[in-house]
């Protein structure tokens, strides 16, 4: 538990370790240009070598302009660089760009690898390497954390229009063009910057920000410990929020978002410690871990905005909507007006019962975590996923069934309840994570023919002997550290179980 509610901190760490107003990534890729105090930009896409567009701006709400870079018509299209010189994974017939060992300065990365579309450049696949111009494929959907991070002379890259994930789940210094020229120029041209509909970066904008309407994701830490705007503007286009997107925006007092945005990322206004006044979305909203910030016992990262709305009631519940109950005492029923529960809204809570109304399909991530006081909980049977560490140290609950809709249990979602002794899993159960049900007391367990995919010490030593379905495709390693486990008929004893995992491992070649 205590490595999860520092977690939480990684956003507000990252404040302290950069310039939030000048919006510096690192001493060496400072901006040098300065913002007026509204920003806006076109959201246009484009599969030229900036694939980003720009506007103007001024004192007041400036208009767009797109602007896009093309290259000479009589060069001739660069060849694609060899296959060879990539290092990649391959998984359902989709290739991910792990590394690259070439030595071409002006890069064109090959649509396919080994006949199967590339789909995904990963973390750090082009990390420090000499380039200065970089051609990505159409078909690539994601761009990895750091993919191209500290490529100092990188000033042209071309993004398709099918990408639209831009991964950046660390910290601020982690984007995928972290360190390029091409970031660098972007700022200078506009403070926001927009790729394919998705601002991806606006940490050097200064007060007052309008994002330009068809812009329809704000990427994850976009706006991350920029503490020089005041107020932003959000389009009625925009559908998602990503995680840690306006984290540590700490002079930010207002926010409208719109009914179309449909997602909200954790963490996304985490330490936003001026933000008083939030127009919420009427609609079902899929949120993730804090979104409004949390008071770890040490530091009140929340929100203002709600912590007004917990002193009306703990449970604060906006538009079907459970935000947070991490105040909340008791027995508690929740009302069957909810479909959507963030994630961590019950974190660290006295309850002591609790009932989930049909209709919400999923228990998300940290949702019920330290609630040491838990005895009881009725799970729906709309549900059909319950995230990682979902029930994580809740250490009086003794018993759970997992209704048959559930088809996944995250990674440690019940580890550490020290005193669970029952469990009855769903008839429909695929996937149990890594150290599901670690630390608990079970002494049996009844695995459902369902599950294909078991995951690293899911269940501890307790459990003496087990039976595994004959159609499971993947056994991680100590799931059952000390038992008996019986397999098509066969009996294997704890001293074989890395011949088990190849017994299972050749049934499935």
């Amino acid at each position: 538990m205590t490595k999860r509610i520092l977690a939480a901190l990684i956003c507000a760490a990252a404040l302290s370790m950069t310039a939030c107003s000048s919006g510096s990534e690192s001493s060496s890729t400072k901006s040098d240009t300065s913002t007026s105090s509204t920003t806006s930009s076109s959201s246009s896409s484009t599969t030229s070598s900036s694939t980003t567009s720009s506007s103007t701006t001024s004192s007041e709400s400036s208009a767009s302009t797109e602007s896009t870079e093309s290259s000479a018509p009589e060069e001739p299209e660069a060849p694609a660089a060899k296959e060879e010189d990539f290092e990649f994974t391959e998984e359902n017939g989709e290739i991910t760009i792990t590394g690259y060992k070439g030595s071409d300065t002006d890069l064109v990365i090959p649509q396919k690898i080994d006949g199967k579309p590339v789909t995904v450049i990963g973390e750090k696949a082009f990390q420090r390497k000499s380039l200065k111009s970089v051609v990505i494929p159409d078909g690539v959907t994601t761009i990895g954390e750091y993919a191209f991070g500290e490529c100092g002379e990188l000033a042209d890259i071309t993004i398709p229009e099918s990408v639209t994930e831009f991964i950046n789940t660390s910290n601020i210094y982690m984007t995928p063009f972290s360190g390029t020229a091409w970031l660098k120029n972007k700022r200078a041209e506009n403070p926001l910057v927009v790729v394919n509909n998705t601002v991806i970066d606006g940490r050097t904008c200064t007060r007052s920000v309008e994002i330009p309407e068809g812009v329809k994701a704000i990427g994850e830490r976009a706006f991350n410990g920029c503490t020089t705007i005041t107020e932003i503007s959000i389009p009625k286009s925009l559908e998602k929020i990503g995680s840690s997107a306006f984290c540590n925006c700490s002079r930010l007092t207002d926010i409208v978002l719109p009914d179309s945005v449909s997602s909200i990322g954790d963490f996304a206004f985490y330490s936003c410690t001026a933000l008083e006044n939030v127009t919420f979305p009427n609609n079902t909203v899929e949120m993730g871990d804090r979104i409004f910030g949390y008071d770890d016992g040490f530091n009140d990262y929340t929100a203002p905005w709600l912590k007004k709305l917990r002193t009306a009631d703990p449970i604060v519940i906006i538009n079907g909507n459970l935000i947070d109950a991490s105040s909340a005492t008791g027995d508690v029923i929740i009302p069957d007006s909810v479909k959507s529960v963030a994630g961590g809204s019950f974190l660290g809570s006295q309850i002591s019962s609790v009932k989930l109304p049909e209709g919400i399909t999923e228990i998300p991530a940290i949702c019920f975590e330290w609630c040491a006081n838990l005895q009881n909980i009725t799970i729906p049977n709309s549900v059909t996923e319950i995230g990682n560490y979902a029930f994580n140290y809740c250490s009086s609950l003794t018993s759970i069934t997992i209704p048959n809709n559930v088809t996944k249990i995250g990674d440690y979602a019940f580890a550490e309840c020290f005193n669970l002794t029952s469990v009855t899993l769903s008839n429909n159960l695929k996937e149990i994570g890594i150290r599901a049900f670690s630390d608990c007391k079970l002494s049996s367990i009844t695995i459902p023919d369902s599950v294909t995919d078991i995951g690293n010490m899911a269940f501890g030593s307790t459990i003496k002997s087990v039976t595994l379905p004959d159609n499971i495709k993947h056994l991680g390693k100590n799931v059952f550290a000390s038992a008996d486990i019986t397999y098509r008929g066969e009996i294997y004893y704890p001293e074989l179980y890395n011949e088990l995992v190849a017994d299972i491992e050749a049934n499935n070649a």
